[in-house]
């Protein structure tokens, strides 16, 4: 469930993107281009290095979010322990 009302699988699909966007442009080392590598607060947010295990994490955790949206017996429990108002 989310503030947003969309498809779960829109919403996967946009988070995934900008995780990686942000992975790719940690490849391309954009923060020293833009003179930014030594900004605390930028660096935390954009991270400071690549890693192609991210990529796979942001893939598995999409894949099993969606897999469990559409599992019945997550959208019984959610509805017990969430429900609408």
């Amino acid at each position: 469930r989310s503030f947003i009302k969309t498809k779960p699988h829109y919403i996967a699909v946009a988070t995934m993107l900008v995780a990686y966007t942000i992975e790719f442009l940690q490849l391309a080392n954009v923060l020293a281009y833009v003179n930014l590598r030594g900004n605390k607060w930028v660096s935390i947010i954009m991270g400071t290095h690549f890693s192609f295990e991210d990529l796979i994490a942001y893939t598995l955790g999409v894949v099993v979010i969606l897999y469990l949206d559409k599992s019945a017996f997550l959208r019984k429990w959610l509805n017990q322990s969430f429900p609408s108002t």
